[in-house]
């Protein structure tokens, strides 16, 4: 069953990635054949600024610059002196060409235009104006595979996000030296809420804090003659942190950003004895406060962004249940790739490594207490409302350290 589910989502992943991306109106390619598609901002003596399609500028140098083509007027300035108002059209042999009303349609290089200004005819000015008046703005791609990997929100905006997730476990296995129909089985459920506000601090920064609850559910069988059960509902770890973008995106570079995550133990986490093991699954914390500094990434790779991430995770030393118990130093990384169809819909996918070393208790290592996850998921975000976007989600844990698949669900309100 399970590889008949991950079949089938691989086959609507790869239609959902068919269909027509998400165009604005610019685009620009590069002497190494990378194609960009956006919004020119300026373009003058020799350097061109670039609105990508997830909000970011970028600077390109306009002698790495091959073709341009525009969806309106320009005022084109030559190395010659000439001015000419037209529209730039992609072509080949490595030029462009202007379509002006003057001029009809003639060759140029992008080398020898100084500078770039935008024409609006008065009237078209207006007569938009009077078609758009009441409608609902245009908005932005909603891009909430990049959370987390680059700075998304301006000075002044905010989020408020409310998460939903579902994940459980189960083994099962006959008991027929018992009973014909006898069963042992081991369930465990698990339903998380969360709430995330994040706010962009400053240019280039923004912070966040998650506040997450758990509510836990066990059922441990052998047999019909034994059957136990416990649930509990529980504050899960508090944790908080920010973002802030080093470098903006240029022709060459991706987008590289630092984070700084802290967990505070608010969860529970219990070191249960072997009588009580089997209410493990009641754990919803790590028990220990957590650091996790690391740098993320996002690159332009028109119509696809590609993003990722690395970071160390250093827990302090604390006592539980009168041990005193270090967990292991870890480090983890991530690689994605995500689409923006149009303004309405983006769809992501990444895949996610990490590897925690062997915990100490009362300076002892534990040997095999070391683990390395891995896992895959798959995300689509939906802008239902102008302020509102819908981002449902499936993770699967490709090994065993990784745990069973589960299904999460995103609301997030903009302000």
């Amino acid at each position: 069953m399970f590889k008949v589910l991950l079949k089938l989502l691989f086959i609507a992943s790869l239609y959902l990635l068919s269909l027509p991306c998400y165009s604005i109106a610019d685009t620009i390619v590069m002497s190494n054949s990378d194609k960009i598609s956006g919004e020119i901002i300026t373009f003058y003596d020799g350097i061109c600024v670039f609105k990508t399609k997830y909000g970011a500028n970028i600077k390109l140098m306009s002698k790495d610059i091959l073709n341009v083509e525009t969806d309106n007027k320009y005022e084109i300035v030559l190395e010659s002196g000439e001015r000419i108002i037209g529209k730039l059209t992609l072509g080949g042999s490595n030029k462009s060409f202007i379509e002006s009303e003057q001029f009809g349609k003639v060759p140029v290089n992008c080398n020898s235009i100084i500078s770039l200004k935008k024409v609006v005819d008065p009237e078209v000015a207006a007569q938009d104006k009077k078609e758009t008046f009441g409608k609902e703005k245009e908005k932005a791609p909603p891009l909430d595979f990049l959370t987390g990997s680059t700075v998304l929100l301006n000075p002044g905006q905010m989020e408020l996000e409310l998460g939903l997730r579902y994940k459980q476990s189960r083994t099962a296995y006959s008991m027929m030296n018992v009973g014909y129909f006898d069963r042992a089985a081991y369930t465990a459920r698990m339903f998380e809420a969360s709430l995330t506000f994040r706010a962009g601090i400053m240019d280039r920064l923004e912070g966040w804090v998650t506040v997450p609850g758990t509510y836990a559910t066990i059922e441990d069988v052998s047999t019909n003659e034994f059957v136990r059960n416990t649930n509990s509902f529980d504050l899960g770890d508090i944790s908080f942190g920010g973002q802030y973008l080093l470098f903006k995106e240029t022709d060459n570079l991706p987008a590289i950003s630092a984070t700084l995550g802290i967990t505070a133990p608010t969860g529970q986490k219990t070191y249960y004895a072997i009588s009580s093991v089997w209410k493990d699954a009641l754990n919803n914390g790590n028990g220990h406060w957590a650091f996790s500094p690391g740098l993320s990434f996002v690159r332009t790779l028109d119509p696809a962004m590609l993003f990722g991430g690395i970071a160390c995770q250093y827990s302090l030393t604390d006592k539980i249940n009168g041990y005193e118990v270090t967990p292991g130093f870890g480090v983890s990384g991530y690689l994605g790739l995500g689409f923006a169809l149009n303004e309405k819909l983006s769809v992501g996918s990444r895949v996610s490594y990490g590897y925690y070393s062997e915990m100490e208790v009362d300076n002892v290592k534990i040997a095999g207490s070391d683990s390395e996850p891995i896992d895959l998921s798959f995300s689509a975000s939906y802008r239902a409302f102008e302020d509102w976007v819908v981002t449902p989600e499936v993770t699967f844990g490709l090994n065993d350290d990784a745990g069973a698949a589960n299904l999460s669900l995103r609301l997030t309100r903009s302000f």
